[in-house]
């Protein structure tokens, strides 16, 4: 939290990845806690409460130590530590490091901190999570999922965003259309994958498996396999835990830049968009054959 560690030019867009991280991590209902004696610690600005998060901005922006940083992103911090009484109770690194559940040490973006496992922003920290969570796929609380196929959509659904702006098409986007799945759903596929031309197969795989990562879904390189040599087509599977805890199974339609869904029998459940929205219905002949076979 030493904000002079931080590069003037840095610091106004490092708070704001920290309150971003503080405020999804309230919103997620993940734990937040500050390493003991945090409350009293003097920085180079002072106590990190006193003096930075609650200072009266007349007597803050006049700090060597605090400057670059603009008032609406204190305001921003201001509000993100008392949406939650400060940022959670302190505790101790051993108390810390007994904690079996994905854990992380946060603060901000300072240059070569070389502190293991620390994150200083929410994609940092989701990652960190869903790395977890694919290994443990029975954790995923499918009661806050916005999607019966992608449980993190609104996260995943921000890679598309990204995509849309590096091809310069963030024009195309409404006003308040930015975090609306289905405008952001019809910019990608309307206007960057149909017109990816040759290049369509390797991209539509590159992004489909970032939202898949993003969803928690693993690669399933066995079947994988079994159903390229079956169908003597490349294929690329990805296999989740559903909410009624069985498989359930992306492909990665690369022809058409579209996922294909199956059910724990591999049958075939239609064809979705990139945000997981309905395209086409079911085709038996899209069917997984190697599941199916060995259900018969």
């Amino acid at each position: 939290m030493e904000v002079s560690a931080v590069p003037e030019d840095q610091r106004d867009n490092s708070v704001k990845e920290l309150a971003e991280v503080v405020s999804y991590a309230h919103k997620e209902s993940d734990k937040c806690c500050m390493e003991k004696g945090m409350g009293k610690h003097e920085f180079k600005y002072g106590n990190f409460f006193l003096d930075f998060v609650y200072a009266e901005w007349s007597r803050l922006c006049k700090k060597d130590e605090l400057k670059g940083i603009q008032q609406k992103t204190l305001q921003l911090l201001q509000n993100t530590c008392a949406d939650k009484p400060s940022l959670g109770k302190e505790i101790s690194p051993e108390e810390f490091d007994s904690y079996e559940m994905p854990s992380a040490r946060a603060g901000l973006n300072i240059p070569d901190i070389g502190i293991k496992d620390y994150i200083y922003n929410y994609p940092d920290w989701k990652n960190k999570k869903l790395g977890y969570l694919q290994l443990h796929q029975n954790e995923i609380d499918w009661k806050k999922a916005e999607n019966n196929f992608l449980p993190f959509r609104s996260f995943s659904d921000n890679i598309l965003v990204e995509e849309i702006k590096r091809h310069g098409m963030e024009k195309e986007l409404k006003d308040g259309e930015a975090t609306d799945s289905h405008a952001i759903a019809n910019v990608f596929h309307e206007k960057i994958m149909r017109n990816k031309g040759n290049a369509l197969f390797v991209y539509a795989r590159e992004i489909g498996e970032r939202i898949c990562f993003a969803n928690a879904y693993i690669f399933d390189d066995k079947l994988s396999r079994a159903e390229s040599k079956a169908t003597k087509q490349n294929r690329y599977i990805y296999r989740l835990l559903n909410s009624d805890k069985e498989m359930q199974y992306i492909s990665i339609d690369t022809r058409h830049g579209m996922f294909e869904f199956h059910d724990k029998n591999g049958d075939h459940l239609g064809e979705y968009r990139f945000n997981g929205e309905f395209n086409s219905g079911a085709e038996s002949d899209h069917s997984l054959k190697s599941i199916r076979k060995r259900k018969n």
